[in-house]
Formats: structure tokens, sequence, C-alpha cells
């Protein structure tokens, strides 16, 4: 069960006896997760043109924990008291060994965009390897681990990873530990200063024995109009796991659900060309993955899951099988059509789905698990079984 405390400062903290999250004032951090007794997983501040976060007034702190104890939701909003007054909004759901963050960046339209970092993340602990996860092989759906790098030997100052998109995931390893941490389905957002007349850059450095993500997000190109301030939504999660690699249990499924065998609308299908007009965009083959971020496939595995709810009993669990992450293209996913490409992945996106049966299935007693193909690099990875 969560504990929630609140200090003079306004901040606040939640704990489980396992995990401990902090609200910290913007001076320090806009918050803290320890992870047992070695891991600490905090943020850097944003910065807007001259305005840092740490500048800022701390607003809103609201904890919401859920009727059955199981997750917690804190709001969190810092204002910049200075220039155009922009505001860093947060929500931090803890569920399980899952966090989950939907950050907003409000500018007005007066906001300088000549330079933003969205801060970034520092991970404190016994960190030995460290390995990446990005873009699929030419013509390839399924994102690429990298090999691991030493980081417990690599030097102050070291660039572990160093582009102009952020990597889909980050492992943390450290003797039996390890740390997953993503960007959310929204990777177009990531990467959209070259929409806007800028550059963005994603570097993985070590930075006082810790290792710092750090999320410089839009530098105006030389000679560029600037653009006016807009809002800009940032998603990202993280994941551990501490004594081994947890493993599915031996009892038989109730029912299974899975992502290769289920007969998917072409809407449904992830692709990685679009053309610019749409009349002369051809069908799918029907041979391409699953992307779990489009509405049909959503729907599909929610009717599914719906169906088995009058005869889930005390102790079923259900499965969705073959869980695999895809990278995709098309607009139509995002709901945002009128675009045609926006780049995403659907990890998160399922991680969500998972969530959201496992309160259909609570009152019953069940719950549901996702679980990667045998011999998977994905397994364990954000709690994939």
């Amino acid at each position: 069960m969560w504990k929630t405390e609140y200090a003079p400062d306004a901040s606040v903290s939640c704990g489980n006896g396992v995990l401990r999250i902090a609200t910290d004032a913007p001076g320090v951090d806009a918050f803290t997760l320890r992870i047992g007794k070695d891991f600490m997983l905090s943020t850097l501040p944003v910065r807007i043109g001259e305005l840092s976060e740490s500048m800022a007034l701390p607003a809103k702190r609201r904890p919401h924990i859920s009727e059955d104890g199981s997750e917690v939701l804190i709001e969190q909003e810092n204002t910049i008291p200075f220039g155009s007054e922009p505001a860093v909004r947060r929500k931090i759901r803890l569920s399980g060994e899952l966090l989950s963050v939907t950050m907003d960046l409000a500018m007005r339209a007066s906001a300088e965009m000549k330079e933003i970092s969205a801060g970034g993340l520092v991970l404190e602990g016994p960190v030995e390897k460290v390995r990446f996860l990005g873009m699929p092989e030419k013509g390839g759906f399924v994102p690429v681990f990298s090999e691991r790098k030493d980081f417990a030997s690599a030097e102050e100052g070291a660039v572990l990873y160093d582009g102009a998109y952020p990597p889909f995931g980050i492992v943390a390893e450290g003797g039996k530990s390890a740390i997953d941490l993503i960007v959310g389905d929204d990777f177009w957002r990531w990467t959209n200063a070259g929409r806007i007349g800028g550059v963005c850059r994603f570097t993985v450095k070590k930075l006082g024995g810790s290792l710092h993500f750090l999320w410089h997000l839009f530098t105006l190109k030389p000679d560029t109009e600037m653009p006016a301030g807009r809002n800009w939504r940032l998603t990202w999660a993280a994941s551990w796991r501490l004594s081994g690699r947890k493993k599915a249990g031996e009892t038989p499924f109730k029912s299974v659900f899975s992502l290769d065998c289920a007969e998917w609308q072409d809407a449904a299908r992830a692709v990685l060309t679009v053309r610019k007009s749409a009349g002369r965009r051809k069908k799918s083959s029907g041979l391409n993955p699953v992307c779990l971020c489009s509405g049909p496939a959503l729907n599909l595995m929610k009717k599914w899951l719906r169906s088995q709810l009058a005869d889930a009993e005390e102790g079923d669990v259900f499965a969705v099988t073959d869980a695999v992450p895809h990278y995709c293209v098309s607009a139509g996913h995002m709901e945002r059509a009128r675009f045609e490409s926006l780049p995403h992945w659907d990890l998160a996106s399922l991680l969500e789905f998972r969530r959201w049966a496992n309160r259909q299935l609570a009152p019953h007693g069940a719950r549901l698990e996702l679980i990667a193909p045998e011999d998977s690099v994905f397994k364990g990875f954000m709690t994939l079984l």
C-alpha cells in the first residue's frame, strides 16, 4: 500500500516499502524515484531559452492513489514566473514495476523558441553495462538492441550515445539488476524540431559516475525565422528488475491472445513508408506486423478481453503472447492522418493496454500478462515476460 507524506515546501512523497517517489522543489529536481536500496532515478530541469525550471514556483502537487492501493498518480506543475511564464506539467504514474510519465511544456505564442532543453534523466547506482534500443534494420519493423557498452570502466565525461533522435530504449545493468528506460509511442514529438526549423540532439553521458540522458529538444537553425511558442508533450517510461528476470508462472493461461495470429485489419498494420498522395497509396500486403498504436488493433484486443470477463475467476491469468514492439510511420495510428507520416513505436501502447486490462480483471481476482516470444531479446524488457 502507498503512504503519502506532505512537506512544508509543498513537495509530496509516496512510498510502499520498495519504492519511494518524491516531487522535489523545482530548485532541486522535478521528482526523484528511489528503487530499492541501490538505484535512484531523478529528472533534470527543463530550459526554455534563458528560463530554467529550477527558477519555477511550485504549484500543483496532487497525489491520487487507486482504490485497491496498487498504483499512484501524482500531478505536478512548475510555472516559471518570468518572461512569457511557461509552465511544465507532469503526470507521474507508478503501477507495479512500471513508471509512466507525461510531460507538457506549456508555452505562449510569445515564448522565445530559440533553444529548448526538455531536461533529461539521471540514473545513480551500480551501473556496469549499458545497451541501447535503436532503429530497425533497413526494411524491418522491430527495433534492434546494440551491443553492451562498458559503463563502469568508461571515463568521466564519456559519451555513450549521441544522435539526432533518441534511442527507443536504454537498458542499464548492474549485477543481477537492470533499469529500463523508454521514450513513449510519440517518437515523432521527440524529433519534431526538423518540422519547425530546428534541430534536436540526444546524448547519454557518464557524469559524476552517474548515467545522464540529456534531451536537447530544439535549437533554431541559423537564418531561420523563429516559430511562435507552442505546447509540447513528451511521454516516457521506466521499469526495473532487482532480483533477476521475472518469469511467467507455471499456471496455464485461462485464455491467450496472440499478436501473431490475429486477423488484423489492413489499417492496423505497421508501415515504413507513406506516399505523399493518399490516393495513390497501395494497400498493405497483409504481411506487415500489427501496430498497437492503431485504433482497430486496440479495439480488437479490448473486445477479446471484455469477452473473457464473464468467466474470469480468482487466480486466473490471461496472456497476450508474441509481444514484440514495432516501429511505424502511419500518422493515422496517432489520430493525425493529415500529416500522413509520423514516426512512432507501440510498446507504450501495449503496456497501457495491460494496465487497462488489469483494471477490468482486478474485481474478479484475475490478471493479464504480456509474453514475449521464446528466446526473444525482449524477454524481461519493460516488464515483458
